[in-house]
Parts: C-alpha cells; sequence; structure tokens
C-alpha cells in the first residue's frame, strides 16, 4: 500500500525539503542547457565541426565541469555545503590514488580499464623463458610471410589465400593464446617459422621471437631502455614492428636505438640514431619501422635543438650500422614509418613527418619535393597511400582530415598539386587506410568508412570500431577493433556489410594486427593471440 505520507506531497512540502536558498530553477535550467549543448556537440560534432571523438570528450568534460563550478557558485548552496562537498571531493580522489596502480584509457581519453592495488602485476616476464635449441625453426622466406610492417609495400594489402564469404557456417578458431607479451604498440613481423616483436619488459625494451604455430617464446634480446608517455593514454614502451630480411631482424626502440640481430637473437651492431644525429625524442617516441633497402636501413630521426645537430632522415649501412647519408632540412619526425614507393616513375622514400609529405632519392638522400602538412604536435601517423601512378592520399587526425596530391616530375624539378583535401572525409587518428579499385577504406576517427580517392567524397559510413586498425585481402576488409574484436567486411562502395565477428580481447587493442596465409595475429600491449580465419577452396583463391 503506498504510503499515506508520500501520497499527500505538496508542492509547499517538496519546496520545504531543498535546503533553504539553494536556486532551484536556476539550477533545472542550468542542467537543461548543459545537457543540451553536451547532446548536440556528441550528435553533431562531427558532421558540424569535424570534431573527432576525443574533441567532443574534451568538449563534453569541459562542459560538465563549467557546469558544476557555475553550480556551486552561483547555485544558492551554503559555504558548509560547498566545503563538505570539496572535502568529499579531495578525500575520494586521495583514496584513489592509493587505490589504484593505473587507469588505462582509450584514444579519446576515457577510462577504459583500472588496475587496483591487490590485483597481482598483469605481466610477469619471469615466468617466460626461451629455448632457442628446442624452439628455433627455419627462417627461409615462405608465400605467405608478413615481414615488416602493413606488408612489403606497407600499404594494408596482404596477398594470400582469398578468405571465406562469412564466418557464420565456418567462424575463425583460435590456435593459440592468449600468451602474455610486455607493454608496447608495435605489430609483429612473421617470417620462415617465427614471430618478431619488440616489448617493454620493466626497464628494458625487448626483441622477443615467437614460433608461429605455437606462440612459444623461442629467444629474447633485451637492452636498458625505458620509454614513458607522460600521460594515462599512451604507456609504457616501443610503438615500432621489426623488420626481417631473410634471417636479420632490424628494430627500433621507443628511445632511438636501431639494432640489427642474427637469427638467433643475438645482436650484429646497435646505434641510438638520436644520439648519432643529435635529435631530439618525440612526446610519444619513436615509433617509424626501420625500412630496408638492398644495403641501406632508412629512418627517421627528426630534428634536435643542438647547435650541432644534423637530425633528419638517415641511411645506415646494413652491414656496419655505420651512417651513410643524412638528409639535407631536417623536419620534426612524426609516427609514420619510411616507405618505398613509386611515384612519377620514380622509385623514393615517402616520408610523413610532422610538418608534411616529402619525397627522397634512396641511395643518397636526396629531397624530390615536399609538401606542407601541419597537425596538432605534428601527429601524423598514417602510412602514405599509393592512389596512382603519381597520387598519394595522407590523413590525420585532430579535425585535420585528409588529401589527394598530384606528384609529378617536370624536367629537373617536381610538382605538387592538392586535388582535394576534405576535414571530414577520413581522419586517421592512430591508423591508416587501404585502398580497393579506388575506393579508401579506413577509420575516421573511430568510424568505419569508405570513400571516393578522386573525390574525397564518403561513400558509406559504418559501425564505431573505436581507435582501432585495418587490413585488406581481396575484397575482404579486416578490422580490429579498439575493444579487441576482428569483424570482416564487405570492400564495396554500395554499402557497409558485414561478414562475421571474433571476439579476441575485449580491452584497448591499438596494435597493427599481422596477416599472413590464414594465420591473423592479434597483440595488444599486454597479450597476443593467432586466430585460423576460414578461407575459400584454394583452387578457387584470388589473386592479390
Amino acid at each position: 500500500m503506498e504510503d499515506a505520507s508520500s501520497a499527500t506531497q505538496t508542492p509547499a512540502h517538496i519546496a520545504a525539503a531543498v535546503p533553504k536558498g539553494v536556486r532551484t530553477r536556476f539550477l533545472i535550467g542550468l542542467l537543461v542547457v548543459i545537457g543540451g549543448l553536451i547532446y548536440l556537440i556528441r550528435r553533431f560534432g562531427y558532421e558540424a565541426f569535424a570534431m573527432g571523438w576525443d574533441m567532443r570528450f574534451a568538449a563534453t568534460a569541459a562542459l560538465a565541469a563549467i557546469g558544476v563550478i557555475i553550480a556551486f557558485f552561483m547555485g544558492g548552496f551554503s559555504w558548509r555545503g560547498r566545503l563538505v562537498f570539496l572535502l568529499a571531493l579531495a578525500g575520494g580522489g586521495f583514496l584513489l590514488t592509493k587505490l589504484v596502480r593505473k587507469v588505462h584509457v582509450d584514444g579519446a581519453m576515457v577510462p577504459s580499464d583500472i588496475e587496483w592495488i591487490w590485483e597481482p602485476p598483469r605481466f610477469d616476464p619471469s615466468s617466460l623463458s626461451g629455448n632457442p635449441a628446442a624452439l628455433l625453426g627455419s627462417w627461409s622466406p615462405t608465400p605467405t610471410d608478413c615481414a615488416e610492417f602493413r606488408g612489403a609495400k606497407r600499404d594494408g594489402v596482404i596477398p594470400g589465400p582469398a578468405l571465406a564469404r562469412e564466418w557464420k557456417t565456418k567462424p575463425p578458431k583460435l590456435v593459440w593464446g592468449p600468451v602474455p607479451v610486455g607493454l608496447g604498440y608495435g605489430s609483429m613481423a612473421a617470417a620462415g617459422d617465427h614471430l618478431v616483436t619488440i616489448e617493454q619488459r620493466l626497464d628494458r625494451e625487448a626483441v622477443v621471437c615467437y614460433r608461429r604455430d605455437s606462440g612459444s617464446e623461442v629467444w629474447v634480446h633485451s637492452y636498458p631502455a625505458l620509454f614513458e608517455r607522460s600521460e594515462m593514454q599512451g604507456g609504457s614502451g616501443p610503438c615500432s614492428t621489426p623488420t626481417v630480411v631473410g634471417d636479420q631482424i632490424f628494430t627500433l626502440g621507443a628511445t632511438g636505438v636501431l639494432l640489427r640481430l642474427d637469427g638467433k637473437g643475438k645482436p650484429v651492431w646497435s646505434v641510438n640514431i638520436l644520439e648519432d644525429v643529435k635529435a631530439d625524442n618525440l612526446p610519444w617516441g619513436m615509433s617509424g619501422s626501420p625500412l630496408v633497402i638492398d644495403d641501406l636501413v632508412i629512418v627517421n630521426a627528426g630534428v634536435g635543438k643542438q647547435p650541432d645537430a644534423v637530425g633528419g632522415v638517415v641511411a645506415y649501412d646494413v652491414e656496419t650500422g655505420k651512417r651513410r647519408w643524412t638528409s639535407s632540412d631536417p623536419k620534426q619526425a612524426g609516427y609514420s614509418s619510411p616507405q618505398l614507393s613509386e611515384v612519377g616513375g620514380t622509385k623514393q622514400v615517402l616520408i610523413f613527418d610532422g610538418h608534411g609529405l616529402a619525397g627522397y632519392e634512396p641511395k643518397t638522400g636526396k629531397q624530390f619535393w615536399r609538401e606542407p602538412w601541419s597537425t596538432n604536435q605534428g601527429i601524423n601517423v598514417c602510412q602514405p597511400i599509393l592512389a596512382g601512378d603519381d597520387r598519394l592520399f595522407i590523413s590525420s587526425g585532430y579535425m585535420i582530415g585528409g588529401g589527394l596530391f598530384k606528384v609529378v616530375p617536370v624536367k629537373d624539378q617536381w610538382t605538387v598539386e592538392r586535388l582535394w583535401k576534405d576535414r571530414r572525409s577520413m581522419q586517421c587518428k592512430f591508423t591508416s587506410p587501404v585502398l580497393h579499385e579506388g575506393r579508401l577504406y579506413g577509420i575516421s576517427d573511430v568510424d568505419l568508412v569508405c570513400v571516393d580517392v578522386k573525390t574525397g567524397k564518403r561513400l558509406w559510413k559504418g559501425p564505431d570500431v573505436g581507435y582501432g586498425q585495418v587490413l585488406l585481402r581481396g575484397d575482404r576488409l579486416l578490422v580490429v577493433t579498439e575493444k579487441g574484436a576482428v569483424v570482416m567486411a564487405a570492400a564495396t562502395p554500395a554499402k557497409y556489410e558485414e561478414l562475421g565477428r571474433f571476439e579476441v580481447f575485449g580491452e584497448k587493442t591499438w596494435n597493427t594486427p599481422t596477416l599472413a596465409g590464414d594465420r591473423l595475429y592479434v597483440r595488444n600491449h599486454r597479450s597476443m593471440v593467432c586466430i585460423e580465419l576460414p578461407t575459400v577452396d584454394p583452387a578457387l583463391a584470388m589473386k592479390p
């Protein structure tokens, strides 16, 4: 039975229950205004202002904070009530600092995971021990190798057997894992019988070799190096991917250590590229994967403030590790990797640095051309996409978007023409797109999209996949979402069509996956797995 006293409540009784002096109508109006602005920003921020999810979350948090401050000072609360609120806020914050070991956030700085002090450490490097004598296999290349970042052309288009049309009747299988790994956001190189990646293990960077068939650790080579990012979002550890040539492994750590190892994990040579050319590290560390061209290893060290700084794009001798050349007019490094492409009939190393896109002669480092492209703190991450003999697409997050450029030689000079630039077409913050039949498929901020590369027109917008990664096999997209799910979708401009989904980690996953044959290797900053993807009859397999 309904309580008699509650049934006889009147507006006067309700008003009397509110502390004296509190401006109820003002607070309700403030809530409506702030709530309405937050809704509009979250709902229409991208379409109206090209605001990514990170910018919308920041604006939402700022509006909420402004609302609390206005309510605090103008809501009519007593000073005693305000003091109690501040003490409770400070006490709660202090208590959290004592109970929380670490807060993990996603790409928009939204808290996604909490490590409490009573939980055991999530990775114990002493629990792993390599056994090269028993586990070391062959480094002989196979047709299904993916021995460097995003494949041989670094374009995310991975040759191999055609993937099945859908995953309902024949879903993927977990072959092994999860296997614990150290911190970091690099990918894995698949070569011969091995997987190689680079991790943070306590205060040392570690190049680690695993068996492709089992995930068992073969060998580890570690050295003192610890790069800790200043904010919660990035965490610690390296972000690059090893490059494997034959049985030789080349890696670049977050603090600038460029290393060559042999197939047994023994160092051949090592050089810190930042110390060598007196360049300064980036806020999120060195992230470019080494590019090996014949007898050269090419990296981008960036610039330094010292008077005798050399800086720039640097080439080292494969055999000796000695510096062979540096580029003129050095610029701040970006977070993209050097890439060899043929543009305008000329092979050149493409560098998407913190100031723009440039092409260099591989043997000498001569700069052919440069196109300025500025963004927040020089955060240019995506790989340039070759969209024809003389066209290049690049993209950035932070409300910058994408653009297509025509690059052609004219006598002894090069000309760069901007064909289009659109903030809303595709904003690649942490990721790189793929190109298929004249259409770009990638993650624009957090949404999977399809864009016509000729015009920049968006053809469709798919689901929110967070700050994930995309690869292409035939006409099938493989998307690893920020939450650690693998999604297969059709690479078609007609509409978004999801063909299957396979849950893996259920937590933040920023690392680019590695596709080799019918195996997809996925890692994040804690674990890695191997997934067998269903394929069609090999006799019907599409050509890469």
